[in-house]
């Protein structure tokens, strides 16, 4: 992320307080928000219960698609656009070198500050991809950070990059909000800073949540192949898109029926498909829970289409 100054670093409770807190601060309720769609659910249910407006771009392959956020820039002026570059949830996708500066130039050329979303960036396989806050130190970008994926979700320990009067703003409102946030948990992740660990530890997880994902994509490609994925990059999630004929919300019900705990899409904006998770589990865990998947579609297939059902939410 390049050097950061101390004024221009608020400390905060998690990526998700660091993202209320920018809401708070630069927002007002019937504001406008530019999101991903899909996109992490947590997220969408702050924007709108905050007040927000949500005003959904589609993703694909290559992350956001930029052609579709020039239309709805043209069209609106929101207050932030929120986008999570580097292996999103709930697709895994990463933004393609290209787009993340076609993403700027257009924060730049409506004055609309970028919130990016970085809690899995550390986590890539192949290839680190630079943030977009490196690309652009002097630009638009509000940049969110977290340990929870890193680290340890329990220490709540996340960050806000910003310049210098956006940082002042944060820190006013979550002074409003909070006295203090516990010092315990970060006098314990600087001392595994300061001891150097972090790296050795990144490299491991890597490793395994490298591991884990070819484990599942292969019983994909074992036990599924008529449905679709994209092969992320890193992070924890996979997007799992049924073939034609098949609910994805009756698949994510039948699934739970045989004990396959999935994520509806309809959770995260998007009803086509289910966000697969490979972080926790062990691959036999992930070989069965494909099993089962397979066995959840084919008992879809010999019920027929279930025609239109209530969404989850």
């Amino acid at each position: 992320m390049g050097r950061t100054a101390p004024d221009e670093v608020v400390i905060t409770a998690g990526a998700q307080h660091g993202l209320a807190l920018i809401v708070r601060a630069l927002t007002e309720p019937g504001d406008a928000v530019v999101v991903e769609n899909p996109s992490y659910y947590r997220s969408l249910t702050l924007f709108t219960g905050l007040g927000l407006r949500v005003l959904p771009v589609p993703v694909d392959r290559e992350g956001i698609r930029t052609d579709a956020l020039a239309a709805v820039l043209d069209r609106h002026r929101p207050r932030l656009i929120f986008v999570t570059p580097n292996f999103q949830n709930p697709t895994g996708a990463s933004l393609s070198p290209l787009r993340r500066r076609q993403l700027l130039t257009l924060a730049r050329l409506h004055r609309v500050p970028v919130v990016e979303a970085d809690s899995y960036g550390e986590l890539w396989f192949e290839v680190p991809q630079p943030p977009l806050r490196e690309l652009d130190p002097t630009g638009p970008v509000i940049y969110v950070g977290s340990f929870s994926k890193t680290v340890a979700p329990g220490l709540r320990i996340g960050w806000v990059v910003a310049p210098p009067p956006v940082a002042e703003r944060l820190a006013a409102v979550q002074g409003q909000q909070e006295n203090g946030l516990p010092l315990v948990g970060q006098w314990v992740l600087a001392e595994f800073l300061r001891r150097g660990w972090l790296d050795e530890h990144l490299a491991r997880l890597r490793q395994a949540l490298r591991e884990r994902r070819d484990a599942l994509v292969a019983a994909l490609a074992r036990h599924l192949p008529e449905s679709r994925w994209q092969v992320p990059g890193g992070g924890y999630h996979l997007w799992l898109e049924p073939e034609e004929g098949i609910s994805a919300l009756a698949w994510f019900r039948a699934a739970a029926r045989a004990g396959v705990l999935v994520m509806p899409g309809d959770l995260y904006g998007s009803p086509a498909g289910l966000r697969l998770s490979f972080s926790c589990a062990a691959v036999p865990e992930l070989e069965e829970g494909v099993r089962r998947l397979a066995r959840a579609r084919e008992g879809l297939r010999r019920e027929g289409h279930p025609g239109d059902v209530e969404p989850v939410i």
